[in-house]
């Protein structure tokens, strides 16, 4: 009955989390999320469609998601309320928010280091076709 009379206290309040644990199917969800995310990450290193150096990084992705069905409530409550927020499931959107937009950053450091190299090479291979034409001998005339 207690419980019952702080239940409209709580939603007053912004929400209370007195539970110890995020619900199980909760937890089955990202439990389920972070295995398939890695069993993908896997597949594509195994195929070769992804490189090893990328892949640790979706792999640690995969073990937060794993960490976060299995850390107690309690702990993503005082997570949240460090951040400012009353709402814990608000945080963890706003951490995973953070870390998208830092993979974001990283992706465009490499895709601006990988378009400066193509050019250069680009115009390596335009000054080495300019020698070979200037060092091939004319073969307008006939050849006897």
């Amino acid at each position: 009955m207690a419980r019952r009379a702080l239940l409209p206290a709580c939603l007053l309040l912004g929400g209370c989390y007195a539970e110890d644990a995020m619900p199980l199917q909760q937890r089955l969800v990202a439990a389920a999320v972070a295995l398939l995310l890695t069993v993908t990450i896997l597949e594509l290193v195994r195929k070769r469609r992804l490189r090893e150096e990328y892949s640790w990084l979706w792999l640690l992705v995969g073990a937060g998601i794993a960490a976060s069905a299995f850390v107690p409530f309690r702990y993503l409550v005082l997570l949240a309320n460090s951040m400012g927020s009353d709402n814990p499931p608000a945080a963890i959107f706003f951490l995973g928010f953070i870390g998208v937009t830092l993979l974001c950053l990283q992706f465009s450091v490499r895709l601006s280091r990988m378009t400066e190299q193509i050019k250069n090479l680009g115009q390596k291979v335009a000054l080495l076709e300019a020698e070979l034409e200037r060092r091939r001998p004319d073969d307008d005339g006939p050849t006897p």
